[in-house]
């Protein structure tokens, strides 16, 4: 039979309480969308094998203002792509042409 953990101060409780708290508030994602694509007759194609990739702490890092700057398909958004080894072949990702969807993402993420 397991015994719960009963706390033996108010101070052990508030810490408890606390750490449950921050646990809640860690789970909250910000996922962008990596969409691979297709050089056809000079036009970029989409092609199966998107993929959701975790920009949390990119988005923290950069505030709410800054984040809510960015846009689908720019150079800073294919960089948070190419950190997370995406892109470059070399570490197992693929080369050729991609479009990295944030901005739904980011507006969930901050709410707004």
């Amino acid at each position: 039979m397991r015994i719960k953990w009963v706390p033996k101060t108010a101070k052990q409780y508030r810490k408890r309480q606390r750490a449950a708290f921050d646990n809640t508030k860690t789970t909250k994602r910000c996922m962008a969308r990596y969409v691979p694509q297709s050089w056809v007759n000079d036009n970029a194609v989409e092609i199966d094998g998107i993929k959701l990739f975790d920009i949390t702490k990119q988005v923290k890092k950069m505030g709410k203002e800054e984040s809510l700057m960015l846009m689908d398909d720019t150079l800073p958004t294919d960089n948070l792509a190419i950190e997370a080894g995406l892109t470059d072949w070399t570490r197992g990702g693929r080369s050729g042409p991609f479009k990295v969807e944030v901005e739904n993402a980011i507006r969930t993420y901050w709410e707004v």
